[in-house]
């Protein structure tokens, strides 16, 4: 049984496995990131923090213990001078692992080591032509599809171009029949206050006076002066001169 045995073997005797190990950790500290199987990259992720942890504090004796495995002088130099100080306030967890999924053929899972901050990686560089008919060809194609391009883009440009101007004449536009409907809005209300004022002055002065009857209304058949006016000269010699009474 295995008891408090940690060490990962990997499939392979202890000769072997130093080997790999020291040159896998010599590619990460020199490309900064490597792609191996995930249980190895777990196993070099240990030891290049170790490395790196003796590169922070200096020294000549942790620069001697670090040469044992790391054997290339240019390696040894930069992780001294460039990887020790970039990490010289963080206290640990100097690597990261991806997962990138798994390897064609035996189906291993893949992973991705690399150090924190890590130059980004670019797009390589478009290879040159080949000589011949397929170079000129291809030179040919090339040519033609920026030429494309450009124009697609010329065009697009024009026509955002067009856009933004119908976009402005548009909006000019939209002010002034804004401005229009304003003032019209503006004449309706005035014409219907004059109407309304109008017809407030015609309905007044066709409207009678108070009291406007005149005193013979009143004095008439049927009137206000006929009531409690017996004897008088009001609505009752009226009455009786109309109906050829004789006045007592």
């Amino acid at each position: 049984m295995r008891h408090q045995r940690t060490t990962k073997k990997l499939g392979r005797t202890a000769s072997h496995r130093t080997a790999m190990l020291r040159n896998l950790v010599t590619s990460l500290f020199r490309e900064e990131r490597v792609v191996t199987t995930h249980s190895k990259a777990r196993v070099a992720r240990s030891l290049a923090e170790r490395f790196i942890t003796r590169a922070r504090k200096g020294g000549l004796a942790n620069r001697r213990l670090i040469a044992r495995d790391i054997r290339d002088e240019a390696v040894l130099r930069k992780l001294f001078a460039e990887l020790g100080p970039r990490f010289a306030d963080r206290p640990g967890g100097y690597t990261r692992i991806m997962r990138m999924g798994t390897r064609d053929g035996d189906a291993a899972p893949v992973s991705m080591l690399e150090l924190l901050g890590a130059p980004v990686v670019t797009d390589k560089a478009e290879k040159e032509p080949k000589k011949g008919r397929k170079g000129r060809a291809q030179a040919e194609a090339r040519a033609a599809e920026q030429e494309a391009a450009g124009g697609e883009a010329a065009e697009t440009a024009e026509s955002t171009e067009k856009t933004a101007k119908s976009a402005k004449s548009g909006k000019k536009k939209d002010a002034k029949a804004t401005a229009e409907t304003k003032a019209e809005k503006k004449e309706k209300r005035a014409a219907e206050k004059e109407r309304r004022k109008a017809r407030k002055a015609a309905a007044e002065t066709a409207k009678p006076a108070r009291g406007g009857k005149s005193k013979e209304d009143k004095g008439g058949p049927g009137g206000k002066g006929g009531k409690g006016t017996k004897g008088t000269k009001g609505g009752g010699a009226a009455r009786r001169r109309v109906f050829g009474r004789k006045s007592g």
